[in-house]
């Protein structure tokens, strides 16, 4: 996975302590100019955050066994300030009108539907799903969700521009370490971040209202035309 030049590049030296800095430096201006409290600054800033690691789980469900790529953050110079993200964008999951919690629920809601023969069910999957999301466009997607909640400020005093920023900060801080060489990850967004569930679901969210607007779009259309 990791010679895949397209989304992984060798770094010559561990960018750990740069990441630090920089996102110490972004906290204390905020915490300057009055937009987080003292508390929320010291849980936030990172001190000795150590080097993210890489490892694969096998997928034992599917032939030969492939690997699915972990980032282990626990520890990491962003951990604290992702699962800060992590919990302003939370609420912002699960509300469309076609999510299901899980199995059960989805198949509770199959119960009273009866099926024509000439219908067809069909499910769809997203192949690495993470790795494929480009971090500007899940930047954009959540950002256009945070502007339009209108509970955001009963759970998070600073502004939506910071939320932003700070998001593509973690999303971006992608480096990692495998047998002693240090990686970037220059494409898509790397799954086992605190943020990761979020911003994955919210764009897959988008991607499917889109999806469903365009079908029901086309499928009046054309039902208008006969």
């Amino acid at each position: 996975m990791l010679s895949d030049h397209k989304t992984y590049k060798v770094l010559k030296k561990d960018p750990t302590r740069c990441t630090e800095r920089r996102l110490n430096a972004q906290l204390l201006k905020l915490k300057k100019d009055e937009k987080i409290f003292e508390s929320l600054y010291l849980q936030l800033r990172s001190s000795d955050g150590v080097s993210p690691r890489f490892y694969g789980l096998p997928k034992i469900h599917k032939p030969g066994y492939p690997l699915r790529p972990i980032v282990f953050f626990i520890d990491s110079r962003t951990y604290n300030t992702s699962k800060h993200i992590a919990k302003i964008l939370s609420p912002l999951v699960g509300n469309t009108d076609y999510t299901v919690r899980n199995s059960k629920e989805f198949c509770a809601s199959l119960e009273q539907v009866k099926l024509e023969q000439d219908v067809e069910l069909v499910s769809f999957d997203v192949v690495s799903l993470f790795t494929s999301i480009p971090v500007e466009h899940a930047v954009q997607v959540a950002e256009s969700k945070l502007s339009q909640d209108e509970t955001l400020q009963s759970r998070s005093a600073i502004p939506i521009t910071d939320i932003v920023y700070l998001l593509k900060f973690c999303l971006s801080s992608t480096n990692f370490k495998y047998n002693n060489i240090h990686y970037q990850q220059i494409f898509g967004c790397a799954m086992g971040s605190p943020v990761s569930r979020c911003y994955g679901y919210i764009v897959m969210e988008n991607l499917e209202q889109k999806a469903i607007f365009t079908s029901l779009t086309v499928f009046l259309q054309n039902n208008l035309m006969r």
